[in-house]
């Protein structure tokens, strides 16, 4: 697993779609649900549009224009609305 921190994403790569792939070869995916995410191989929710945040940080952004969320909770990935 490669860990990111501290990385510099360059404005360039902002409002740019990417594919978030796990070591099984499926992907993060939004699915056509009220909240959440899962694993899955093709579609549309495999897409995320990277977006400037805060402090140099990153948010990822779904097709139901909704954003990638880890709660402090025990639950787990999942999306929270736009904000």
């Amino acid at each position: 697993m490669t860990t990111m921190t501290g990385a510099v994403f360059a404005p360039y790569c902002y409002h740019t779609k990417i594919k978030l792939k796990s070591w099984k070869g499926d992907y993060l995916h939004r699915p056509d649900s009220d909240k959440g995410v899962t694993t899955w191989g093709t579609g549309v929710g495999n897409e995320w549009i990277v977006e400037p945040a805060a402090d140099g940080k990153i948010q990822l952004k779904s097709w139901k224009d909704d954003y990638l969320h880890r709660p402090d909770s025990d639950q787990g990935v999942t999306t929270r609305a736009t904000e």
